[in-house]
């Protein structure tokens, strides 16, 4: 439903140097406190494809939390963490006793990174506004539908690109940049991990 245009609001932004003030239809003003880079930004994602690459190249040895934890320069409770959500997902597993790590569960080659992004962060790419936009200015009781169309086409674009990838072809990759140097020869690893 549009309001005529001669009751719509416009909503404008006038940045200070400390808070931002926000005038609708210049009728009244409200003080926002501003944060830069305030939006927190999960690293699971990352962190799960490093577990997942370097569970793939040690090629069906057993892998030690604290030995992927070095890796990845994190804590071995964050890595515990994240190989029980694997683990639930179906792409981790666990060998217990002398010798016992974290080992795939099925083939990397099999696990996309649609389906690491599945298991260990929120179902949505993107989320809306926490507060509802105000419905008085004409942007901010239209945008909320143009942003939902947006998000979903953005979200069906980036599962169809998740999708193509596997871990075999990141732990591929990063065999590729550390050359023969690595924990084994090149030869080794691709053949290996399909």
């Amino acid at each position: 439903m549009r309001a005529p245009r001669a009751e719509l609001a416009f909503c404008t932004l006038k940045y200070n140097t400390a808070p931002v003030a926000l005038e609708i239809s210049g009728l009244r003003q409200i003080s926002l406190m501003t944060k830069v880079n305030t939006v927190p930004t999960s690293t699971r994602f990352a962190v799960a494809i490093h577990i997942l690459a370097d569970l793939a190249l040690h090629k069906g040895k057993a892998v030690r939390s604290e030995d992927i934890a070095c890796s990845v320069n994190t804590n071995a409770a964050v890595v515990r963490r994240l190989l029980g959500v694997l683990a639930e997902a179906g792409m981790t597993r666990s060998q217990l006793g002398v010798g016992g790590g974290a080992l795939l569960a099925r083939p990397a080659h099999e696990i996309t990174l649609l389906d690491v992004y599945q298991a260990v962060e929120e179902p949505n790419y993107f989320v809306l506004h926490r507060s509802k936009p105000n419905p008085q200015c004409y942007i901010g009781c239209n945008i909320t539908s143009v942003l939902e169309d947006e998000f979903q086409r953005i979200s069906a674009t980036m599962d169809a690109s998740l999708a193509q990838t596997t871990i075999a072809d990141v732990a591929r990759q990063v065999a590729d940049n550390a050359g023969v140097h690595y924990y084994c020869a090149k030869q080794e690893i691709s053949e290996d991990l399909d």
